[in-house]
């Protein structure tokens, strides 16, 4: 999703794109960053404007409104979640505790049903 977008006194132009996630593989959302400039003056002067998307195949990404760049970033660092996840290091020294339950649902002797149930 690209384009302009005012709530309220808050103006906003949004890049947004779904991303799935190679580790887990869920589909996240990710933002790119606010623009650079203050963009109230595009939403308040009541003209028409020209707000353009420009993706490189290098993963650079720009933003104009009429031609005017308004922001700038990189796909993999610049967005919100980032696209590329941070690095896990693998901890060979981790270990589960000796009393581990590898059980999915480990049933509660305890537990009884309310009166009213």
């Amino acid at each position: 999703m690209f384009g302009p977008d005012k709530c309220g006194e808050d103006y906003k132009l949004h890049f947004i794109f779904r991303h799935k996630n190679p580790l887990n593989k869920d589909l996240e959302e990710k933002h790119a960053k606010r623009a650079d400039v203050d963009l109230k003056k595009f939403y308040t002067d009541k003209k028409t404007h020209l707000y353009t998307l420009v993706l490189n195949p290098d993963n650079s990404y720009e933003m104009f409104i009429d031609q005017s760049s308004v922001s700038r970033g990189n796909l993999l660092y610049d967005m919100v979640p980032p696209v590329n996840p941070p690095k896990e290091i693998d901890d060979p020294n981790d270990s589960k505790p000796d009393d581990w339950d590898e059980r999915a649902k480990i049933p509660d002797p305890e537990a009884v049903k309310p009166d009213d149930w």
